[in-house]
């Protein structure tokens, strides 16, 4: 047995060989993975006949009708094309060894088995099928997806910052070396996609040391986001930190056991591996909020652009808008840095790379012939087909050659073309709901094998604008809503009416209206479309359950407090609270006061002078009413004067006495 083994093949592959020596010549059984790259060594025939035939050439004689191998000088079998054990497991390879002229050339059989790669071959999945972007010639390192991030926070300085940043590409400072790899980016076949990075120092990564110290589960050593695809269109999105170092070292293993494949690409020994997972949209953007766990009473200092360095008190919710733009044809991944080997017309799956084979191939790399018949329509695409319009179908023979090639129609009328001919096209005019039944091309070679294609056209949709059993009707639709032949428009979210004429009712947002703005506090309204909130003055955060900072107040909280001298400043509209002894709008000026000394004199003169005027005034009405005389009255001004002789200004408890005769 020999067994090869590369470290540095991507997609790990095992060769295993099994040398008998059988009646009739030499029989060699080998096994390939199917995944196996371009260039790989299968087996060196030399080697298993042994030194006496070292110096014969080799060459493949019959069994490689598609071209999967070829032989070196050497004699070494090696993978030429891709191979897919979907198609064919197993080949069976004759090898010359020695010149055709030779009498005493020998025969090698070899059966090369290809063996099955989970997750290989990748697969189409047209739920996933990104944009194609078109080529401008150069090399772009653009992603598959632009992502913009929306901030809400707090900084320490008592600023309520609302940053948004769009990514397209990667920033100069991430390391995507292939070859020493930090960041290792996979995308499955069920349309989800990863993120490993790995940090192996605190300073390489500045935020996600701050994020995990931040928010970091001390007995876990984690820190988890899940983030809200908000049409609840897709799953849940997950950003993960874990710790890998002291006391979480046993964390490494455990991630190296439930992602091999991702870990054994990062360099050895991450402080901190971040990974990232979601679902992400291939039809249009999609909003994802990610809401972070409770802070601590501590605060987090993190880069909000590319120069500036702000530290951050409350950090809430981050908004995530993911938009697909598409690769060039010819390249594949998040990076789009990955060469497609689709071939014969096939499109490249921008996720994955997988190729969307056109009619008669097959294969990885759609470069294997599907011998056959086909079934296809003008116009190709079945929401392209309207009524009334002229659809023509197509039979068509591929890597065959026809005697008999046929039309069956519904009806039961059949089209036959003439011998030889490997192609019929037939035009429906005036295509009506009646004709959107099947129709079937069949093929009858010169071995006479039969093959047959089917088609369903697809004959209820209405031209655009157009709706009614006789699509007879007019839609005229705003706000870009589509029209549907039953339904008339189909409003996008945030819009009603049998026109998408009105927005939807207060309170209410989504398709058809459907959802309530309930989360939205502090009397904030919602955005139609998506349920945002629109948050009042003084308010903000995803729910708008964040009062402004303490010297910040108004829509956004925009604008700076102008209190003074320990006043509060009121969220909403910027009033101050004044307290003793300030007072103006901005609590800036100082409200007049008597000196206490003072008020201790005055209080009791002002008393006494009262009680005074009280006597006073009842002498006067008492000699009216008596009829006093005079000399009274200047007896009484008498002891008046000398009670006013006797008060002392430091007898505070001093009350005059009258007295009559």
């Amino acid at each position: 047995m020999a067994c090869a083994v590369s470290h540095k093949v991507v997609f790990l592959w095992t060769v295993s060989c099994l040398l008998c020596l059988a009646h009739g010549g030499y029989n060699f059984s080998v096994h390939i993975a199917t995944n196996a790259k371009l260039g790989t060594a299968v087996v060196n025939v030399r080697s298993l006949l042994g030194p006496e035939k070292a110096e014969l050439p080799c060459a493949i004689v019959e069994g490689d009708p598609y071209g999967r191998f070829y032989v070196r000088t050497n004699c070494t079998v090696v993978v030429a094309r891709p191979l897919d054990w979907l198609v064919q497991s197993e080949y069976l390879l004759k090898i010359r060894v020695g010149q055709l002229r030779d009498p005493d050339h020998l025969v090698v059989h070899l059966k090369v088995k290809v063996t099955h790669v989970l997750g290989y071959p990748p697969v189409y999945n047209v739920t996933c099928e990104t944009p194609v972007r078109p080529y401008s010639g150069e090399k772009s390192n653009d992603f598959l997806f632009s992502s913009t991030l929306s901030v809400e926070a707090e900084t320490t300085a008592g600023d309520v910052v609302f940053l948004k940043s769009t990514l397209g590409k990667p920033r100069p400072i991430w390391d995507m070396d292939p070859n020493d790899p930090r960041v290792v980016i996979t995308a499955g076949n069920d349309c989800h996609i990863r993120v490993v990075m790995g940090v192996h120092a605190l300073s390489d990564v500045a935020i996600a040391a701050e994020l995990f110290q931040f928010y970091v589960n001390e007995e876990q050593g984690t820190f988890r986001v899940t983030c809200h695809e908000q049409s609840e269109t897709f799953p849940d999105g997950l950003f993960e930190l874990f710790s890998t170092y002291g006391k979480y070292k046993d964390r490494l293993r455990h991630l190296e056991g439930i992602l091999p494949d991702v870990m054994v690409k990062l360099p050895n020994h991450p402080l901190i591996v971040m990974i990232s997972s979601s679902m992400l949209p291939t039809k249009g953007a999609t909003r994802f909020n990610c809401k972070l766990p409770s802070t601590r009473d501590r605060v987090v200092t993190m880069s909000l652009d590319l120069d500036a360095v702000t530290t951050l008190k409350h950090l809430d919710t981050i908004t995530v808008d993911i938009n697909p733009v598409g690769c060039p044809p010819d390249r594949y991944g998040i990076l789009c840095d990955k060469n497609c080997i689709c071939e014969n017309g096939a499109r490249c799956h921008g996720f994955n790379g997988a190729c969307k084979c056109t009619e008669g191939w097959q294969g990885v790399a759609c470069d294997i012939p599907k011998p056959g018949v086909s079934a296809t329509t003008t116009p190709s695409d079945p929401s392209d087909i309207y009524i009334p319009a002229n659809v023509t179908i197509h039979c068509n023979v591929h890597h065959l050659e026809a005697t008999t090639l046929s039309l069956l129609s519904p009806n039961g009328s059949v089209t036959v073309s003439s011998a030889g001919v490997s192609q019929i096209n037939k035009t429906i005019m005036d295509i009506q709901p009646k004709d959107g039944v099947a129709y079937m091309c069949e093929l009858t070679d010169t071995h006479e094998n039969v093959f047959n294609a089917t088609i369903l056209l697809d004959a209820g949709n209405c031209s655009p604008n157009r709706k009614g059993e006789r699509c007879d009707e007019t839609c005229e639709c705003l706000q870009g809503a589509s029209c549907d032949r039953w339904a008339g428009c189909v409003c996008p979210p945030g819009w009603t009416g049998t026109r998408c004429q009105e927005r939807c009712p207060d309170g209410t947002y989504g398709k058809g209206c459907g959802k309530n703005c309930t989360r939205c506090l502090h009397g904030a309204s919602c955005a139609p479309s998506d349920g945002t909130c629109n948050c009042t003055a003084g308010w903000y955060g995803s729910d708008c359950n964040v009062s402004c900072p303490t010297y910040r107040y108004g829509l956004r909280c925009q604008h700076t407090c102008t209190c003074r001298n320990d006043a509060a400043c009121n969220n909403v509209d910027g009033r101050c609270q004044c307290v003793s002894p300030w007072t103006g709008e901005n609590c800036d000026e100082k409200t007049a006061t008597i000196p206490e000394p003072l008020v201790e004199i005055l209080v009791p003169l002002a008393s006494l002078l009262l009680l005074v005027l009280i006597v006073a005034a009842i002498l006067y009405k008492k000699r009216r009413l008596f009829g006093v005389v005079p000399e009274r009255v200047e007896e009484n001004e008498a002891l008046l004067e000398l009670a006013l002789v006797d008060y002392s200004p430091s007898n505070h408890n001093y009350i005059p006495t009258f007295k009559h005769s």
